[in-house]
């Protein structure tokens, strides 16, 4: 084999991803695990529900705003893979963000619930 064509075959091998070998094989468990973990999400929404409770909407929001970035940072492969549910997940905690925002504890704690319920729905 011609160093040009060794060459050649190394740079495809390294630049293409590997979906591309492994034609439509489903992602490994693992992967698959690590992306449909949403316990770091649900804890930072535990410590919102607890803030709004307490009738502590400023500190539930801001936590809430602080869950949003991380949700949004750290959940781009359940989007790539399940684009219906974190579509749903992160209209969820739109409203819930946007409850916590005002002035009412109840619908603050509900619109919170209801976030935890949504994320405890991905499997």
């Amino acid at each position: 084999m011609k160093l040009s064509t060794l060459v050649l075959a190394s740079i495809f091998t390294l630049a293409t991803p590997a979906a591309v070998f492994a034609g439509d094989a489903k992602v490994p468990a693992a992967a698959a695990a690590d992306i449909k973990d949403m316990s770091a999400y649900k804890k930072l929404a535990e410590e919102a529900l607890a803030q709004a409770k307490a009738g502590k909407l400023k500190e539930a929001h801001a936590i809430t705003k602080k869950l949003e970035k991380a949700y949004d940072k750290g959940t781009k492969g359940l989007k790539k893979a399940d684009a219906k549910s974190w579509t749903e997940i992160d209209c969820q905690m739109d409203l819930a963000i946007e409850a916590c925002a005002g002035t009412d504890a109840t619908a603050a704690t509900t619109e919170l619930n209801k976030f935890i319920e949504d994320l405890a729905k991905v499997k």
